[in-house]
Formats: structure tokens, C-alpha cells, sequence
């Protein structure tokens, strides 16, 4: 099954949204001093995380809202929502 977005679009998406949001970047680069977990990781995990809230507040799927971060073209959108609407009435 085709994915809406891939692993490597998905850390794409985090490091533009991280670059948009620069306070962001810092206070996920600062907290991770008190992690355990590796830097590459935490800012991943807490990068989609905000970028998923930030996609539900503006009322858009994250997926989709990354893409639209990542720039994809129109055309490829479209399909991806009618891929995605295939998907929720099987």
C-alpha cells in the first residue's frame, strides 16, 4: 500500500517546519539535554508532534500540511487525497 508520506518527507517536513519556527528548534534542542534519547530522534518526535497540532489547529491533516510545507505540487496532492479518500471508504 502507497504511504501519504514517507519517512524521509516526514523528516523533511519537520526540519522546514523547525526552520519556519526557530524558537521551536531551540527549546526541543535545549529540553533534550534532560532526554535520554538521542538528538536526531527527540527533535523528530517532538518536531511532528508540533507539527501535527499545528496542522489540526489550522484544520488540515498532518500529512497533507506537511506536504504543503515540503512544497509538493498540486497535481501530486490531489492525488494523494484521492488515494487518502480510497483508503477511508475501504
Amino acid at each position: 500500500m502507497e504511504r501519504l508520506l514517507s519517512p524521509q518527507q516526514q523528516q523533511e517536513a519537520v526540519n522546514v517546519f523547525l526552520r519556519l519556527v526557530p524558537t521551536l528548534a531551540r527549546e526541543i534542542e535545549l529540553s533534550q539535554l534532560a532526554s535520554d534519547e538521542d538528538l536526531d530522534s527527540y527533535r523528530l518526535r517532538k518536531g511532528w508532534g508540533e507539527l501535527c497540532a499545528q496542522a489540526k489547529h489550522s484544520g488540515l491533516e498532518p500529512w497533507l500540511f506537511a506536504h504543503m510545507l515540503l512544497g509538493t505540487p498540486s497535481e501530486e496532492l490531489e492525488r494523494l487525497k484521492a488515494l487518502r479518500r480510497h483508503m477511508t471508504f475501504r
